[in-house]
């Protein structure tokens, strides 16, 4: 059994605030066999709004896009080959100067280990409670007619949860399959709408190559 401990102090000044936090981290690991590790870590974090979400000047953006159901209700002879260029819809950024710093308290259990073969997996599932979550959020929605308005702001209250896996499969002694999945759910707690920045679920999968005496090698991943 092993435990490790850091501490950390941040300090930040922008537009008129001064903000400063400690955040903790601490963790367990217990290896019952060699090939096998067991883990565990708390921490806690403590994040500045980005520099562009906080200056960032009022812009705008200007497009076209089909609407290709309303082609389809209106002349359905034509669809979809005569949908034409769509409305011009418009859309307004700016920066958000009254921004908070974001804070978080978190917790994760894993697992990884490793066969034989050289062939190895690791799983890990979390879950993060924040406060002043900074995140993207549509104002106005961009429709025609009206011009959307998107700023980065603060939610008070978000959970942020989910679970990894990673697998490396040594088929060959040089050549190897390697592929992970990621499930992640986040929730605004105050509206209960999902945050639309976190990914649901995202794969990737990968081929490679490493000479038996691991001089070079090469990775194809997609």
């Amino acid at each position: 059994l092993s435990s490790n401990v850091a501490a950390r102090y941040d300090h930040y000044d922008y537009a008129g605030h001064s903000v400063g936090e400690y955040t903790y981290n601490l963790g367990l690991e217990y290896r019952p066999i060699k090939s096998l590790l067991f883990r565990t870590a708390w921490g806690t974090g403590f994040r500045a709004p980005d520099l562009n979400y906080v200056y960032q000047g009022i812009g705008f953006e200007e497009g076209r896009a089909p609407d290709y159901y309303q082609c389809y209700i209106d002349t359905p002879e034509d669809y979809p080959g005569d949908c034409g260029r769509g409305s011009r819809v418009s859309v307004k950024t700016s920066g958000n100067r009254n921004l908070e710093p974001e804070t978080s308290n978190g917790v994760e259990f894993g697992t990884r280990g490793k066969f034989s073969n050289v062939s190895s997996y690791q799983a890990t599932t979390f879950y993060n409670r924040y406060k002043n979550f900074i995140d993207m959020v549509t104002l106005v929605e961009p429709v025609v007619g009206t011009t959307g308005q998107y700023q980065a702001q603060n939610l008070s209250e978000v959970e942020i949860y989910g679970a990894e896996f990673r697998g490396d499969w040594r088929f060959l002694p040089e050549w190897s399959l390697n592929g992970g999945i990621a499930y992640a759910v986040g929730e605004n707690l105050q509206s209960n709408v999902p945050i639309n920045s976190v990914a649901p679920l995202t794969f990737n999968a990968g081929l490679g190559y490493d000479t038996i005496d691991g001089v070079w090698g090469a990775r194809l991943d997609a």
